[in-house]
């Protein structure tokens, strides 16, 4: 039983098994980690993650490597097509709004009224 480490399978004996990590074992695809430096001098490392998520324009699933912040929506293949027919959507609304719109009333003027000739 040789190379047999009990309930984890090692391959390579020098490898290390890191537990208690964020990060998949094995050589990391990821992309080097961010250091972001603060006006006071603080420094805070931003370490990329691997999401899963569904694109909502495809409906495909997709993997992406991504640091911390809001899911993507849309994969990148999709994304400009999106964000156009969205544009474009939004400013068919407000081109109807406008229409629909009371057109523009002359106020009153405010003030001294003006000569009479």
């Amino acid at each position: 039983m040789k190379g047999d480490t009990g309930f984890f399978q090692v391959t390579d004996p020098n490898s290390v098994m890191t537990t208690n990590s964020s990060e998949p074992p094995g050589p990391s695809t990821a992309p080097p980690p961010k250091v972001v430096t603060t006006a006071r001098g603080y420094t805070r490392t931003l370490y990329a993650r691997l999401v899963l998520f569904r694109c909502e324009w495809c409906s495909r699933e997709q993997k992406v490597w991504q640091y911390p912040g809001a899911s993507p929506r849309y994969c990148e293949e999709c994304r400009e097509e999106a964000q156009q027919s969205m544009n474009s959507a939004r400013q068919r609304e407000k081109r109807e709004r406008d229409r629909q719109a009371t057109p523009y009333v002359r106020r009153r003027l405010v003030g001294r009224p003006p000569k009479k000739r």
